[in-house]
């Protein structure tokens, strides 16, 4: 509505209408509740007082000639924090406020009708009352918006605390029963804790993906964000998004996750390192969750192993390309000629320049254990991982 200055309403018409607020307040009331199911759970008591709240912002703003501005507001934000406790939908709140103008624009026109007051003035009351209707909409939306997130943040923090003393093991399954309702958690089911690092900004994707791959129809998954990490509990392993690396530890009772998340974070620190994304868990990881754990081992055996062969150059790197295929290949010359398209005796040529370069000779089981570990692990950090 353009600014053309105030809306200039009879003071009579004002007061008729301000002392029928009386009467319209139960007439707005039924039909609110004969238009809006939802209101049906709304205590009587407080649906007046909100209703005369509203019907009180029409007539203040026709006797001032101007619709309200933000800070003159106040009742539909109280308004909205009472609806959004009940859980009532933004959309209805603001039809309940336009049923409630439009009874009282209804009665404002007869009243203007029977004090004979120029159609002009009629119709502009009637519009200003419109745009009380959209002042009043616009607050009701960012009130609602804004409690929406608060109450999200809320039950964000009561997720995360709970998931939290879950996998700390300060959290019996016998206390926490209404919360497993909440949560859909089968206190008798299997479930594997879960912890993914996460990037800024994409912690709560990430959440939703591991909580909806990792539940199954009648066991959901609860994961929570936590700090720089996602961590919970998880009904079935989880997909790979291939993006991120997913520890996951054994699969027992709740009242086991908490010696199952000392897997999955043990899993998920030595994963990070080794692989750019997937699920890993105990089976996937075997004896590099102890090689992770053995950080002077690990330098030990890349001295003894990939120094020497770096130290070579090129012919070095190709050595060292030639020992992973022939490890990866069972130490078979054919399958793993085969793989690099190399003749065998050029295959084992190269194994004999590993053993001139290492001093260490692959006819030895001890030695291809070493080689293998020094060439899983011995490039990524060597610091301790945290348990």
């Amino acid at each position: 509505m353009p600014d053309r200055g105030p809306v200039e309403i009879p003071e009579s018409v004002v007061v008729r209408l301000d002392q029928d607020i009386a009467q319209l307040t139960p007439v707005t009331i039924s039909r609110v509740l004969d238009e809006l199911d939802s209101y049906a759970t709304v205590d009587p008591a407080d649906l007046e007082v909100s209703v005369r709240r509203n019907l009180t912002i029409a007539v203040r703003a026709l006797r001032s000639g101007r619709p309200p501005v933000a800070g003159e507001l106040a009742e539909a934000e109280q308004t909205t924090r009472e609806r959004f406790a009940h859980g009532i939908p933004v959309e209805e709140i603001i039809r309940a406020f336009r049923v409630s103008i439009g009874l009282i624009q209804e009665r404002f026109v007869e009243i203007c009708f029977e004090e004979g007051i120029p159609t002009d003035t009629a119709l502009a009351g009637s519009r200003l009352l419109w745009v009380v209707g959209d002042a009043f909409t616009t607050r009701v939306i960012t009130a609602y918006h804004a409690f929406d997130l608060d109450s999200a943040l809320q039950d964000a923090q009561r997720r995360t605390d709970y998931v939290r003393a879950m996998l700390r093991g300060r959290l019996g399954v016998a206390e926490s029963a209404s919360d497993l309702a909440t949560y859909r958690l089968d206190p008798e089911g299997p479930y594997a804790a879960v912890r993914c690092l996460v990037e800024p900004g994409t912690a709560e994707r990430v959440r939703r993906e591991l909580e909806r791959s990792g539940s199954l129809p009648d066991r959901s998954a609860l994961v929570a964000v936590d700090g720089g990490e996602c961590v919970g509990i998880v009904a079935r392993r989880p997909t790979d998004d291939g993006a991120h690396v997913v520890g996951i530890g054994p699969f027992g009772s709740l009242r086991d996750v908490a010696a199952s998340f000392r897997t999955a974070s043990q899993a998920c620190e030595v994963a990070h390192r080794l692989h750019p994304s997937g699920v890993f868990g105990l089976e996937d990881l075997t004896w590099r969750l102890a090689a992770a754990t053995a950080p002077e081992v690990t330098r030990f055996l890349r001295d003894r192993y990939l120094t020497p062969l770096r130290a070579a150059g090129d012919f070095g790197a190709v050595l060292e390309e030639t020992l992973r295929a022939y490890l990866a290949h069972g130490q078979s010359i054919t399958r793993t000629a085969e793989a690099l398209v190399l003749h065998p005796n050029t295959l084992r040529y190269r194994l004999r320049r590993f053993a001139d370069l290492t001093g260490r000779t692959l006819e030895s089981t001890e030695v291809v254990a070493e080689l293998l570990w020094a060439l899983e692990v011995g490039d990524v950090d060597t610091g301790p991982v945290p348990l």
